[in-house]
């Protein structure tokens, strides 16, 4: 790291294994910017997937926000879906809204829970979807497969 005479430049960040460590050299700003590192970074790195259920005219409708990927949260949406299924419900409707990424697993649970709720009788719906999923739909040709919504309105005209 190069010396200078600006008491606000100089810190060091790097991503460790638990998050993210910063040592301030010098000046306030190294934190500042720190912190906004810290921030940004954590969220991309610790978020979680949180699942919500609600009911609008007898479809089940299914908020998802964070990352859906491997381990927990395709193992979160599939409990939720299946709960939905031993309830009763079998129009669900999933709302990508709050998703900021999927990976193959997150593609290969929608996939699958796709055909569990087509085999039992049931529709599975998505809405919402924000650029990177949309295109990751596309590219895998599973965009013309789902029965895609870009609001609930049109959405649940289509369980009609």
């Amino acid at each position: 790291m190069a010396a200078s005479n600006d008491r606000d430049t100089l810190g060091v960040c790097f991503i460790a294994p638990h998050g993210t460590e910063c040592q301030e050299r010098i000046g306030h700003a190294t934190s500042r910017r720190s912190e906004r590192f810290e921030t940004l970074i954590g969220r991309r790195m610790h978020m979680t997937i949180q699942v919500s259920t609600r009911l609008v005219d007898g479809v089940a409708i299914v908020d998802i926000s964070g990352q859906l990927r491997l381990g927990e949260a395709t193992g979160k949406l599939r409990e939720v879906v299946q709960q939905l299924l031993r309830d009763g419900y079998n129009k669900i409707l999933l709302n990508f809204a709050g998703v900021v990424h999927i990976d193959s697993s997150g593609i290969g649970e929608l996939m699958m829970n796709y055909t569990t709720l087509r085999n039992q009788g049931g529709e599975l719906k998505l809405m919402n979807l924000n650029k990177n999923v949309r295109n990751l739909l596309q590219i895998t040709r599973l965009f013309t497969v789902f029965d895609v919504h870009d609001d609930q309105a049109s959405a649940l005209k289509a369980f009609q």
